[in-house]
């Protein structure tokens, strides 16, 4: 990134586009301090952020939070598009363990229909593998 003749060398700065300042600024407060954000939750925006840079020790440490009514389609969504296999499992597992709470989210309507396979997974979880 701040190698010769990249544009992050020549103006000592770096755009990041892909994520708010919130998750920014929690995974820069852990690189220098490291010390996790004090939440309890599953924060999908920093996950994605430590798992885009590799701060791998953020990035578990988040995976040992709770997913929650008001978090887990956009946890769930965060572990599919990372291919996050614990957060998936954990986030799977709420949805089982929740489903009439959960199937009355209007993102849980929307997720599904745009990844079937979301069902397969939940029946796997629940049934073990065919």
């Amino acid at each position: 990134m701040f190698q010769d003749g990249t544009k992050e060398n020549q103006t000592n700065v770096v755009q990041i586009e892909d994520f708010g300042i919130a998750p920014i600024r929690m995974l820069l407060d852990f690189l220098y301090s490291a010390k996790l954000p004090s939440k309890d939750q599953v924060d999908p925006d920093l996950f994605a952020a430590a798992n885009k840079y590799e701060v791998l020790e953020l990035r578990d440490a988040i995976e040992t939070k709770d997913v929650s009514l008001t978090n887990v389609m956009e946890v769930l969504e965060v572990a599919y598009f990372h291919d996050a296999k614990v957060l998936k499992t954990k986030a799977l597992r709420f949805i089982l363990d929740n489903m009439d709470d959960v199937k009355t989210l209007p993102k849980w309507q929307d997720f599904h229909e745009r990844r079937p396979a979301i069902l397969k997974d939940l029946f796997e979880l629940n049934y073990g593998s065919a």
